[in-house]
């Protein structure tokens, strides 16, 4: 082997482990990255997961009240005051449905 050659094959060694070690930055770099995503994702879960259960709370809450204020008599049998009878819906349930004030 001629050191010319020699010097040839150190140099392509020096430049394969150049690109070697740059080769390596880049998956550390990439290792990192899906690490930070994965934590991201799962922050993601546990906040979906707390809104689940808040809705589930939420829906919870709007079948008792519900429940409460019935029907009776063309009269919600909750909001009942003989000075001022409250007309059926009540307030209560028209808010629960999205509708004005009043009907």
């Amino acid at each position: 082997m001629t050191s010319h050659y020699q010097h040839q094959l150190a140099q392509q060694l020096r430049a394969a482990e150049d690109e070697l070690g740059q080769r390596r930055q880049q998956v550390a770099e990439l290792t990192t990255r899906v690490q930070q995503a994965a934590e991201g994702i799962r922050a993601a879960r546990a906040l979906a997961g707390t809104h689940q259960q808040r809705a589930e709370q939420a829906e919870a809450r709007i079948t008792a009240v519900r429940a409460l204020h019935q029907r009776f008599e063309n009269r919600c049998g909750d909001c009942y005051n003989p000075d001022y009878p409250e007309p059926w819906p009540c307030p209560t349930i028209r808010a629960l449905d999205g509708a004005e004030a009043r009907p």
